[in-house]
This record gives C-alpha cells, structure tokens and sequence, in this order.
C-alpha cells in the first residue's frame, strides 16, 4: 500500500506534468491558482499532500480532476464529464444535444442502435 509520502510525491508529480503541459512555472500556476508559491514548494518540497482547497485550485487551474491528480485516473464518470464539457464548446453539437432533449425514449433507442451500426 502507498504510503502518504508516496502518494504526495506522486500527486505533485503529476501536477508537475499538467502545469508543463501548460508551459507554466511553478510560480506561475501558483499566482493562476491564487495560491502562496511558498506554502505549495513547502508541500512539495516535503511530499505532504496539499489541503482540499488547495488541491481544487489546482486542479481546476490545471483542467484536470482532483482525482487524476491524487490517483493517476478518472472515473468514468470524470471521464464523461469532460467529454460533456468539451462537446459543448462546439455550437453544432450543442445544438444537437438540445434537440434530443425533445426526444423521446424510443427516438432515442432507435438513434441509439443507429449509432451502434455506424461505429
């Protein structure tokens, strides 16, 4: 079993690999995150792992979830989330979400098997 060092280093670690996916520094994902630059190289520094506030700002700073940052993975409903989050920024597609809002259950069955002999 990870011992709470190991998990630290290992969230740090992947923080370290969203924010240079960034192109950022540290400080500059601290002043992103509105977070004191000393207390997060502290907790770093040390592996502790960082409190719950701090560990949102980071994520959410970082677009990644708490969970991706503390375990490695998402569950798949982080997962569908996300995939939620990135199709609404496309208009022709939320259009389309809000039409099958008007759908009703059959309609979306049968779009459903359609789908499923498409791919």
């Amino acid at each position: 079993m990870d011992t709470q060092r190991e998990k630290a280093m290992d969230f740090w670690g992947r923080v370290e690999l969203a924010q240079k996916e960034h192109g950022w520094t540290l400080v500059e994902l601290c002043k992103r995150a509105k977070l004191n630059y000393g207390t997060v190289m502290n907790s770093r520094s040390t592996a502790r792992l960082p409190n719950l506030d701090a560990a949102v700002a980071l994520s959410t700073t970082l677009g990644k979830s708490v969970e991706w940052l503390l375990i490695g993975k998402n569950s798949q409903l982080t997962e569908y989330v996300d995939l939620f989050n990135k199709l609404s920024m496309k208009p022709e597609l939320l259009a389309i979400m809000h039409e099958l809002q008007k759908a009703t259950k059959n309609e979306l069955n049968a779009i459903n098997v359609i789908l499923g002999i498409i791919s």
